[in-house]
């Protein structure tokens, strides 16, 4: 088609006028206009295809034919047209919904006025009610495209997200990153302690902690890095036993981190499935740090100290608080719905038999259609 348009602005279609030609004709229509080129339909009679036109009835008729060749327009509303029967009012109905999908795809303004007058004409409607309906299908139209894209903006994002669904990355081009550096910090000892070396020459005066997992895949390599991280003054060592490689699936390594209280000076902070009053009453006595633990039970601190659980009013308005921060601080519908669903992942939890009340939820396509959805659902939801 692009080596097409190099020698023409303008190509006459002539396929077969059975139903694979026409069908053949609508799929060429788009990729020609794509490329350019103005497209006009030949439509024969008496003919099944333009050999069979020649030899009834001569070139001279087909010449006549090609100049009487109809835009693409009117041959596609003349198909249209073609479907239905016009003298019953459930058929023209089903006509003026067609053409005006049809006529919403027309770039020009003027395009989609004149072709509407010929719906109204032919539909026996007011001008104003096509215009209405035009309007309508327009409007689609936008939101298809807008979701087509959202869509092909996701997939790359998609792609680079880890294989285990209960982990998400916020920033996907920030986190791998982050990834690269810290599998060859962790990979490569030099590289890590050039790395330390630069931060704590260029901040001599600031209290720096540092977060660490057991090593990125072999827990066995733990007691080089620890023994590195020694050598440098870090304020506080936050342990994840865990290798990075895991990701958060499988058990915690509490030995690994026994160990590692008995082979360092630096004071230390545990993290690392932190879900529960149990997890947190038996983790090490050290100071904790709380991550996804905190999104699936805003109270756990309370309850922690002897307080009571979150009640449904305070899981909304956590719910609430985060969802107007995100609104603000993102842009576009997509950033904000696709932190929510991170967000229910875990929230869910609380609360009983939850997977049909937060199917709209998740299927939102829109903030005014996620709010919709939350309303539903705390309105029936239970609390475990």
């Amino acid at each position: 088609v692009t080596l097409l348009s190099h020698y023409t602005e303008e190509v006459v279609l002539t396929y077969d006028s059975d139903e694979a030609g026409q069908r053949a004709a609508k799929r060429a229509i788009p990729m020609l206009e794509k490329a350019g080129i103005k497209v006009k339909v030949l439509q024969m009679k008496d003919a099944k295809d333009p050999d069979e036109f020649l030899h009834k009835f001569g070139g001279d008729k087909f010449k006549l034919l090609l100049e009487e060749s109809s835009n693409r327009v009117d041959y596609q509303l003349n198909a249209i047209e073609s479907k239905y029967n016009l003298r019953e009012d459930d058929q023209r109905i089903g006509f003026i919904h067609e053409a005006a999908e049809l006529i919403s795809s027309l770039p020009s303004a003027v395009q989609r006025e004149v072709y509407g007058h010929r719906v109204a004409e032919k539909g026996k409607i007011s001008e104003e009610a096509i215009k209405l309906e035009i309007g309508k299908a327009y409007k689609r139209r936008l939101a298809r495209e807008k979701r087509r894209r959202e869509q092909i903006d996701l997939e790359p994002a998609r792609a680079l997200q880890p294989k285990l669904r209960s982990v998400r990355y916020d920033n996907v081009r920030s986190a791998v990153a982050e990834e690269g550096v810290l599998a060859m910090a962790l990979r490569e000892p030099a590289l890590l302690r050039e790395l330390l070396d630069g931060i704590f020459d260029a901040l001599p005066d600031m209290r720096i902690s540092v977060k660490s997992r057991i090593c990125w895949d072999d827990p066995a390599q733990w007691p080089a890095l620890l023994e590195m991280l020694n050598n440098y003054p870090i304020s506080l060592l936050i342990v994840h036993p865990r290798v990075r490689s895991q990701f958060y699936k499988g058990e915690v390594n509490r030995d690994a981190f026994s160990w590692t209280r008995e082979h360092t000076h630096l004071s230390l902070c545990y993290n690392g499935e932190l879900w529960t009053v149990g997890e947190a009453a038996a983790a090490p006595d050290v100071p904790l740090m709380f991550g996804r633990g905190l999104v699936a039970d805003p109270s756990l601190l309370r309850r922690l100290r002897g307080g009571k659980a979150a009640t449904a009013e305070e899981m909304r308005e956590f719910h609430d608080r985060l969802y107007e921060a995100y609104r603000r601080d993102f842009s576009g519908d997509t950033a904000v719905l696709h932190h929510m669903r991170e967000l229910w992942s875990y929230l869910s939890g609380s609360f009983r038999e939850t997977e049909g009340l937060l199917r709209c939820v998740r299927k939102a396509r829109s903030c005014r259609e996620y709010e919709q959805g939350v309303r539903q659902f705390f309105a029936q939801a239970e609390l475990r």
